[in-house]
């Protein structure tokens, strides 16, 4: 079990004011002796700086600094920015279980790659090489909150709060807001179910839906077909990408795109279609394939790497692998997580044609077609079989249409993603509108099938195109814990396991995106007359902008990190 320090996500206030006024000249009378009057109006500028950084301090916006992981990775406390040696890719591992003030510092790191699995030693006090390499730590994302945010409107479902915790008003915590005043939070199957506080609740349950813009900030990545790694390919590991079904001939055409770099230990996979059949479909397909070794949960040389057959996605966070022996103590297994998205980029080069993505969820197929002679997209569930649903929750037909600009030959990157009993477009970074809601009536989609051994597929017919990159990511899963003890131990891959937590008046619910991780409304209630909610006049404010992350060293000294500048989702 991790330590319940770690777990609290306690803020630090890192608020620095600064006075700026125009430049002044010093006055001197004839003896050598300052203007009394030059004096006065300095200090009273100063005074006046100060009195309104205070004010806007206090009433307006505060600065935090984030020292734990329980928000990543929308958020990162300390952590450490890890390269994968064998498949390149870049990633996070926390470090709050760091004391730089020991002499050597104690901790032991393992950091785990999520895309390939590789196992590497990060600890502070590790002499460089090959695969155990020292990496930097870096303290947490700095963040303004703004304090007025919830004095002139109410705070909304997963928004992401700051406030005082419950059990200690003299600690600062960060958390999504999940539950709002007078309902009934439900977590089941790693989503969000509410219901009123009234009436029969068990038949008034419905999935808490995240905006599209929440969603792209919660997904997590689960592989992206440009980092293979060479020594899993080598070692006879399949890719993961492959041609549907396996043994059949098919119009798609694997190629390796030339490495970065001589030394380069990752293969980069594309796919090429020139599809010659106008009404036939060829996929190619998404296997789950992990190494599973004695060594922790991953590989640390060719010669450990043991085969298994493809496996489900599961809620799988390489951000806490820093510490695996704890964790898998603490955790005991992991859950299948059937909310996927598919992000891809490829380049048309003919005028007409048809692609489509598919997402598998519990055996029900959740199709994207597009028609590349006219931009028009279609989103349907089992061939049209399964409904959509209006803004009442009620049946609304089996498909939905929307007109689009990807159209004809060009380069186009979109994500498909399946969250949430929702179906969310994005091409080229924009979101798609369509002629109705795109969340659908509930499915018995919640058990894993068969079909879900190949979760993600892309077809291709009567078009010629080039796949550059495909990345499948995955949703945050809520765990249904019990208390601090019980996450895993009697949760099952296939459980009906669920949590119900209740709200008054002014009371939210609060949890952390990084579920396995985080000591939140799940786990305080642990004396009697302990609270699991957060009530509102502990709120502090609304997390509103990541001004500072940790600064890219690599570019030069103090270099601010623009790519993770920007509001908090």
């Amino acid at each position: 079990m991790m330590n319940s320090k770690r777990n609290k996500t306690k803020y630090h206030a890192a608020t620095a004011f600064s006075t700026k006024s125009d430049e002044f000249s010093e006055s001197v009378s004839e003896e050598g002796m300052f203007s009394a009057k030059s004096i006065r109006e300095t200090v009273e500028s100063v005074v006046i700086a100060f009195i309104l950084a205070f004010l806007f301090r206090t009433f307006e916006a505060e600065a935090f600094v984030i020292p734990t992981g329980s928000m990543a990775p929308t958020l990162q406390g300390r952590h450490k920015d890890v390269e994968c040696p064998e498949c390149e890719i870049n990633y996070r591992a926390g470090a709050s279980q760091e004391n730089p003030d020991q002499n050597p510092p104690m901790a032991v790191l393992q950091c785990v790659c999520p895309n390939c699995g590789f196992v590497m030693d990060c600890s502070m006090n590790r002499s460089r090489n090959q695969h155990d390499r020292m990496e930097r730590t870096y303290s947490g994302d700095r963040i303004l909150v703004s304090k007025l945010a919830y004095e002139i409107d109410d705070p909304e479902r997963w928004d992401v709060i700051v406030f005082k915790y419950p059990g200690n008003a003299k600690m600062n915590y960060i958390k999504r807001l999940v539950g709002l005043p007078n309902e009934t939070v439900k977590l089941q199957y790693g989503d969000v179910f509410v219901a009123p506080n009234e009436g029969n609740k068990s038949s008034e349950f419905r999935i808490a839906r995240k905006r599209p813009e929440k969603i792209q900030a919660m997904l997590q990545l689960v592989h992206d077909n440009q980092h293979e790694a060479k020594k899993l390919i080598e070692a006879g590991w399949p890719k993961r990408w492959s041609t549907e079904p396996a043994k059949e001939p098919s119009e798609w055409k694997e190629s390796e795109l030339p490495p970065d770099s001589v030394n380069s230990g990752r293969i980069r996979q594309q796919w090429s279609i020139d599809s010659k059949q106008p009404d036939k479909f060829n996929f190619i397909r998404y296997h789950h394939y992990t190494p599973n070794t004695k060594v922790n949960r991953g590989w640390r040389k060719a010669s450990e790497i043991v085969f298994r057959q493809a496996s489900n996605i599961e809620d799988f966070y390489e951000y806490n692998m820093s510490n695996p022996t704890t964790l898998l103590n603490w955790v005991g297994g992991l859950a299948w997580v059937g909310d996927l998205a598919l992000e891809a980029s490829v380049e048309i080069l003919s005028d007409a044609g048809q692609l489509c993505c598919e997402l598998v969820e519990g055996g029900h197929s959740f199709v994207c077609g597009f028609d590349l002679a006219t931009g028009g997209v279609t989103l349907s569930i089992d061939e049209g079989t399964s409904q959509f649903v209006d803004l009442d929750e009620q049946p609304d037909g089996g498909q939905r249409i929307a007109n689009t600009k990807m159209k004809g030959p060009g380069r186009y990157e979109f994500t498909l993603a399946n969250v949430d009993d929702q179906l969310v477009l994005w091409i080229n970074g924009s979101l798609v509108e369509f002629d109705g809601p795109t969340a659908y009536a509930p499915l018995d989609n919640h058990k894993q099938k068969k079909a879900d051994l190949a979760p993600v597929g892309l077809g291709a017919c009567g078009v010629s195109l080039k796949v550059n990159s495909l990345r499948v990511h995955r949703d945050v899963y809520y765990l249904p814990v019990k208390d601090e003890y019980v996450y895993y131990e009697t949760l099952k891959r296939d459980s009906d396991r669920e949590k119900n937590f209740e709200t008054g008046d002014g009371q939210f619910l609060v949890l952390g995106d990084n579920s396995p991780a985080s000591k939140d409304s799940r786990l305080w209630k642990e004396n009697p007359g302990d609270m699991h909610y957060v009530e509102r006049k502990l709120l502090i404010g609304k997390a509103l902008f990541i001004y500072w992350p940790h600064s890219r060293t690599d570019i030069f000294p103090l270099c601010p990190n623009f790519s993770r500048m920007g509001f908090v989702r």
